[in-house]
């Protein structure tokens, strides 16, 4: 159908404590009754943009439900319907922090070293280059938000990854392409990272399904990806490398293959803000026992 678009300038909590959305009565009651007026439920759609940083920071996701609550029709749908949450191990590289070793022919280390402390207070955010993710990513949050209530933001979830050998970063000019060369077989992870897709998912869209991702493997977004520094970078055999028979837990010991831990995320004190929580050692195997000290930060 076609009509008048009605904007409303208000808060949605606001509008639902006034009643009803001031929409145009119904024109669809026979002629001999006066026209309806409109119900309480009368959306068909909610269509919304409510994604922060990692997510939850500064999002507006609360307020979103509360308008599927208040108005949505029985089998209306919410746009986009699904969250997901993804973590993955990052090299030290993807921090960029290398570049205050050299500023106009400048050692400004010291400087460099300040900001990622300031990283392991705050976490960042970042354009995360592929070629720098040197494990596998895990899912620590999906979130049906046709289902999910308020209290759904704040998670609290294990994950356990192994090392993989990154892909190759982008180049080439003309000519024959030299060979490239062989995969390493150990990383090193300084940093993890956290991003998020959302889909438009069969139920919702059953034409044209969709995924909105901000994966570091797919084109950047304003969004970027949430990075956390670590305390002490952590060296991964790459699972099926061979490499590697000594390992953190001594000489002759297991070499480490596996990022395992915790991603915790809860409401911050300051206003639309998160708290992080970031525990994790190096194990060797997925269900192995731990190399080496196991990292435990809180990002605000």
């Amino acid at each position: 159908g076609s009509g008048p678009v009605s904007i409303l300038q208000a808060r949605v909590e606001d509008l639902i404590a006034a009643g009803p959305l001031p929409l145009p009565p119904s024109t669809c009651s026979p002629s001999s009754s006066p026209p309806s007026p409109p119900p309480q439920r009368s959306v068909d759609v909610i269509v919304s943009e409510w994604m922060g940083y990692a997510l939850f920071f500064e999002c507006m996701l609360d307020s979103v439900l509360a308008a599927r609550d208040a108005w949505l029709k029985p089998g209306g749908v919410l746009l986009p319907d699904r969250a997901t949450v993804y973590v993955a191990g990052l090299a030290p590289a993807a921090s960029d922090l290398d570049f205050w070793s050299d500023v106009a022919g400048l050692d400004l280390s010291a400087a460099g070293e300040a900001v990622a402390e300031g990283r392991r207070a705050t976490g960042a955010v970042l354009p995360v280059d592929a070629c720098h993710v040197v494990t596998a990513a895990a899912p620590v949050l999906d979130l049906d938000l046709m289902t999910a209530g308020p209290g759904d933001a704040e998670f609290s979830t294990p994950f356990c990854v192994a090392a993989v050998a990154p892909p190759p970063a982008g180049g080439g000019g003309g000519g024959a392409a030299p060979p490239p060369p062989p995969p390493p077989s150990t990383v090193t992870i300084g940093a993890v990272a956290l991003w998020f897709d959302v889909a438009f998912t069969a139920r919702a869209c059953p034409d044209a399904p969709q995924v909105l991702s901000t994966s570091p493997s797919a084109p950047q977004t304003h969004w970027h990806q949430a990075v956390l520094e670590l305390d002490t970078p952590l060296e991964l055999s790459v699972v099926g490398s061979g490499s590697g028979r000594e390992g953190g837990t001594g000489r002759g010991g297991p070499s480490p293959t596996h990022l395992r831990g915790r991603v915790s995320m809860a409401r911050g004190a300051e206003h639309r803000s998160v708290d992080i929580s970031l525990e994790c050692e190096a194990c060797a195997g997925a269900g192995g026992p731990a190399v080496g000290a196991r990292c435990v930060r809180l990002y605000t």
